[in-house]
């Protein structure tokens, strides 16, 4: 058993101080356990993008976008000064926007990809992000602006913090670090203020002390309590010291410092004063707010997941919702009648024993007077889990899609009807309780469903859905597998429903108007909604429910005959609202005049804000969920008894005629103001006339008000006047100029520096007898990669140095990742320099390598794909001329042809430098054949091999990493393993073991590193065949204890590494085989020539250490 202390944890300790970064890992065991797994990205249509060009920024977009393009250009002049006065900072360079229709759009592009590739190296690598903002359209234009915003406050960060120009990057990427909290919560402070999704979260990490546990919150929990530092920085000490915070941060290289240098106060100090203020900041919000005594339904739910969609059946005994995680999500249904049943059955047992337990009280109390009666436990209802019955995606470090799956159940709750996106369409799946089975359709003329809602009679449907950027309500038949529009505008229709007996459709709407036939161009909109009805027999006038421009209403539902329920914001809190639409006599004439007026009451006074309210089709029950205590709470609601919690006409209600519309007098709707008494500001903003928020009123001296108005000023950007037009109007118009076509172009997008033990070329290293160098030494290597805007295109340029100027390795590589098939050409090339022993003196050789592959992979989902390439190389070897017989001796040519492919499976998240979270496995086989131009017979040599990854989370950031890996060779020659040492091996230096010896009769012509096999050398073992299998603990000992923030990456990533290895090296059959030569010793007597001794060796093939 064999001992090796401390080789990983000292080498990564080692290595962070000598590496700045990392190079790309090769493939197969070229480079001793090095691989190249990734996943994919797939691309499910072809993108042909157009871009309009302004002064400043340009705006990319494909077909189907050309609406979203133009309201990106015309809202982004003001949220670009927006961002920048607040960090007080201003981009000069060309933004550049990229408009997506829909985030599944988004998910088929190549922006971001990076190959997340464990090294044996410790470092990082440099992503030059420059000035590129992507933004894609999820039905909501309030969204896409914040998702715009998002956008621009991460572009102006990252230059900001790592400059713009890739010298800057380069060098700040390497020594300034930041935690999530800092950058995500700085982009959220950015994007918005206050909002009720922050309200719950903030209010609930403070209420119930999670955030002092900095360094273990979630990234999504890492956002909310970033967020909250910087607004309370923000409240405290001033808006305008941030950008200081920011510039010191970036100048003292430290995090901590830039608190320090710019308000005085430490991180561990302010983070304490941070949780004071918001404690008594929500303990005042909360007064006066109580949840109802709702049934709670306690769903087994985990923390990292996120919940949506909880709906309730029309009978009131099956319920569903969806969870999601990492972008997989499950649909889940709950049997409430058997959960009901079960629940009744404990509650009667805990009664049971309850009193019981008080009455055995009540008798001690009585015996003994000194003595204090117990209380019993308080009841605690039991954890159901909901059965799956659905699953799609993978979990993937990306932005999740939590607009799929939607759900909805039929009329008679037999069917549970949900829409999904697959491969780029949509799909109608509708599940059979009865028969336990999917059905599924596809969905066509549409983009995206928002919403939907089923008719009475189960036939018909009514969806939100987004089509060429645009959110409207159709009504949807099942039978035939078709829809029908029912709006056509700019304005965002969300929420329908069927109303009335199937007449009509409540839904909430950005629309300022009422009326389905004016010409919408000349409309104002907001991004607020309120809440309408459509008749379907009489298109043209909508019935007008709400109208807030400073509220958001949403949900809206039908409460009963004459009246609808519906969500509205206060105080950044949902609270349920019913609302009566109805009419009166005006006035009467030639003919009765009738006047329509909306009643709102308020149903609830909630302390959290809904989540996925929903109302069932019989109207008798109604579920939603909320956050509170870190985990999500259902609940499920009575609408017979909102009367007994102070609603209607019950205590604490309120009732307000909130105004009249009138036929004759088109008199307006003055909405909810009556009700809400402190406005939620938020910004509607005309998109086709408007006024940037930084221009002031055009003002006429008093010289000149004789001179008559010329119109409108006209201006394709923030800055400059091009044209005037005749208008007699005074406003500001952003033209959008004529769309271009894209043309290729490249910039730099990332720089490497690493330095490495191991050879550059992606090929097995020649074999030569009693050749101990398998390893090149500490060799520098640079890289660099050049992408185009969509990284659809990519270029790469490397160069190491191989022991000395001399010995030089480079190479380029091109990827064309524009289909679904990815395609690269690589070229490398490579000079060693050797010796030759031939008894006499010795010969110097210079090798040179040159090697071309094509190499195209095809994607099968976003974690498998099949690779495959195509392999040409030409290696020259060159005898340097030193006396009359190395004169003599020709140089030697060999080519060589063949290729692989690979089956690669990857599903592993990063939770951190050399920690990881799923599985990865490459199985591949490869053949090779030696090229003779001359007509003769040339050997092949071919390898099989196996690669097996899986990693385990044991408790926080402490990762259980197992191994197994193992490959054989067959043909005319063969690969030789090399078992032993470990990937990287710094010092000591790399050792060979001599007292192993090599079949000569194998005919070896390459040779692969196996590894790690720690606490042995390299040459432990060898043979045609070997297998390895490793296990490791991997703690990262200060991340794992501390609570605060951790200022230093080599302290964060520092990790101690427990390890066992078992692995072996053969020829033969097997290791225990006795065709393997490990395993005998054959011995001849000189003097004695026809005498051969073959002796048994005692040693174990196989090898362990730990």
């Amino acid at each position: 058993m064999a001992y090796c202390r401390g080789i990983r944890a000292f080498r990564t300790a080692l290595l962070l101080l000598g590496a700045l970064f990392v190079l790309p890992t090769q493939g197969q065991f070229y480079n001793g356990s090095n691989q190249e797994f990734g996943k994919n990205r797939i691309q499910y249509r072809e993108f042909l993008w157009q871009y309009y060009r302004f002064d400043r920024y340009d705006t990319y977009f494909y077909e189907g976008g050309e609406d979203l393009a133009a309201y990106i250009s015309e809202i982004a002049p003001t949220h670009i000064q927006d961002i920048q006065n607040k960090l007080d900072f201003v981009i000069d360079d060309r933004i550049e926007f990229i408009v997506y229709n829909t985030q599944s759009d988004f998910r088929q592009s190549n922006l971001g990809l990076v190959k997340e590739e464990e090294s044996a190296q410790i470092g990082g690598s440099a992503q030059i992000v420059g000035t590129k903002v992507f933004v894609y359209f999820e039905g909501d234009h309030e969204q896409l602006e914040q998702n715009l915003r998002e956008g621009l406050a991460r572009m102006m960060i990252q230059n900001m913090l790592y400059g713009g120009d890739w010298k800057d990057v380069v060098k700040n990427s390497a020594l300034l670090n930041l935690p999530n909290w800092y950058t995500e919560g700085l982009v959220s402070y950015l994007v918005d203020d206050w909002t009720p999704e922050i309200r719950d979260r903030v209010a609930d990490g403070v209420r119930y002390n999670r955030y002092s546990h900095f360094n273990r919150i979630s990234d999504l929990e890492a956002v909310y309590a970033g967020f909250s530092i910087w607004r309370y920085i923000a409240d405290v000490y001033g808006p305008s010291v941030i950008p200081n915070i920011l510039y010191m941060t970036r100048l003292s290289r430290n995090l901590e410092s830039g608190f320090i240098f710019v308000i005085g106060v430490p991180l561990e100090r302010l983070l304490e004063e941070h949780h004071i203020y918001y404690s008594n900041y929500f303990n005042q919000k909360g007064l006066g707010r109580d949840d109802p005594p709702f049934e709670t339904i306690r769903v087994k739910t985990k923390p990292q997941r996120i919940y949506s969609q909880f709906k309730i059946s029309p009978t009131g005994s099956q319920a569903a919702y969806v969870s999601n995680e990492l972008g997989q999500y499950r649909i889940h249904l709950l049997d409430l009648d058997e959960y009901r049943k079960e629940e009744a059955e404990r509650r009667e047992v805990y009664e049971r024993k309850k009193k019981e337990f008080e009455q055995k009280e009540i008798q001690k109390a009585k015996q003994d007077s000194d003595y204090i009666a117990r209380s019993y436990p308080v009841y605690t209802p039991a954890k159901v889990r909901g059965k799956r019955i659905f699953k799609a995606e993978h979990k993937l470090e990306r932005k999740i899609d939590e607009s799929y799956p939607i759900l909805e159940w039929n009329p008679q709750g037999t069917e549970l009807a949900f829409i999904t996106e697959k491969k780029g369409r949509l799909w109608l799946n509708i599940y059979s309780l009865d028969k336990k089975k999917n059905y599924p359709r596809e969905l066509f003329g549409l983009d995206k469903v928002i919403s939907f809602d089923y008719a009475s009679t189960g036939t018909q449907m009514v969806f939100s859905g987004v089509r060429e950027g645009q959110t409207d309500i159709y009504r949807y038949y099942l039978v035939g597998n078709r829809q029908e529009q029912l709006t056509n505008d700019p304005y965002d229709d969300l929420d329908p429903r069927f109303v009335r007996d199937d007449s009509k459709v409540i839904f909430a709407s950005t629309r300022t108007n009422d009326t389905l036939d004016d010409y919408y161009m000349e409309q104002e909109t907001q991004l607020l909604k309120d809440i309408f009805v459509l008749d379907l027999n009489d298109r043209d006038v909508l019935e007008r429910i709400t109208d807030t421009p400073e509220r958001d209403e949403r949900s809206p539902f039908e409460y009963d005959s004459i009246r609808y329920t519906f969500l509205a914001e206060k105080d950044l809190i949902y609270d349920r609202y019913v609302a009566e639409y109805d009419s009166a006599i005006s006035r009467i004439d030639t003919v009765i005049h009738y006047r329509y007026f909306t009643r709102v009451e308020r149903l609830t006074r909630l302390e959290n804000n809904p989540i996925g309210f929903h109302l069932n089709a019989s109207g008798e029950n109604y579920s939603f969920f909320n956050f509170r205590d870190g985990r999500y709470r259902f609940y499920i609601g009575d609408s017979k008894q909102d009367g007994a919690f102070g609603t209607l006409s019950g205590p604490g209600s309120s009732s307000e005629d909130l105004g009249v519309i009138s036929d004759e007098e088109s008199t307006e709707l003055p909405g909810l103001e009556v009700l809400f008494e402190e406005p939620y500001q938020h910004r509607g903003v005309d998109i086709f006339d408007y006024q940037f928020r930084d221009e002031s009123a055009q003002t006429v001296p008093d010289d000149e008000e004789g001179i008559p108005d010329t119109g409108p000023v006209i201006i394709d950007d923030i800055d400059e006047i091009i044209a005037l037009q005749a208008s007699p109007e005074d406003t500001t118009i952003l033209v959008i100029p004529k769309a271009r076509n894209y043309r290729l172009n490249f910039a730099v997008d990332q720089a490497d520096l690493d330095i490495t033990n191991s050879f550059q070329l992606e090929f097995y290293q020649d074999y030569r007898t009693n050749d101990q160098n398998l390893s090149p030494g500490f060799t520098p290597a640079l890289q660099w990669g050049l992408s185009d805007l969509f990284e659809d295109r990519r270029l790469v340029g490397a160069i190491g140095f191989l022991g000395g100027i001399s010995d030089l390795s480079y190479g380029v590589q091109y990827d064309n990742l524009t289909k679904r098939l990815d395609k690269s050409v690589i070229f490398q090339r490579q000079t060693t320099s050797y010796t030759v022993s031939t008894g006499a003196l010795p010969l110097f050789v210079k090798s040179q390598s040159h090697v071309l592959r094509y190499q195209m992979s095809y994607p099968f989902n976003e974690v498998f794909s099949l690779r495959g390439d195509l392999f040409g190389s030409y290696k020259r070897d060159i005898v340097r001329v030193v006396d009359d017989v190395s004169l003599r001796l020709p140089n030697q040519h060999r080519y060589l042809g063949g290729g692989r492919v690979q089956l690669v499976f990857d599903n592993t998240l990063s939770k951190g430098l050399n920690l990881l979270n799923g599985s990865r496995a490459k199985v591949w086989t490869e053949y090779y054949r030696r090229l003779d131009f001359e007509g003769n017979e040339y050997p092949d040599f071919g390898v099989i091999g196996l690669d097996l990854r899986h990693y385990q989370k044991i408790h926080r950031d402490l990762i259980a990493a197992f191994r197994i890996a193992g490959n054989t060779s067959f043909g005319q020659e063969r690969l030789i393993s090399f078992l032993g040492g470990v990937d990287n091996w710094v010092i000591p230096s790399p050792r060979y073991d001599n007292t192993v010896s090599v079949d000569a009769s194998q005919n070896y012509a390459y040779q692969a590193l196996i590894m790690p096999m720690r606490g042995f050398y390299r040459n432990a073992r060898n043979g045609t065949s070997s297998a390895v299998v490793n296990a490791e603990i991997r703690f990262p000992v200060f991340k794992y204890f501390f609570n605060r923030p951790i200022q230093s990456d080599f302290i964060e990533n520092f990790q101690i590494v427990g390890f066992g290895d078992v692995g072996s090296a053969w020829t033969g059959s097997g290791p225990y085989a006795e065709n393997n030569t490990f395993n005998t010793d054959q011995v001849e007597i000189s003097n004695i020539p026809s005498v051969t001794f073959i002796l048994q060796n005692q040693e174990d093939p196989l090898l362990a250490g730990y």
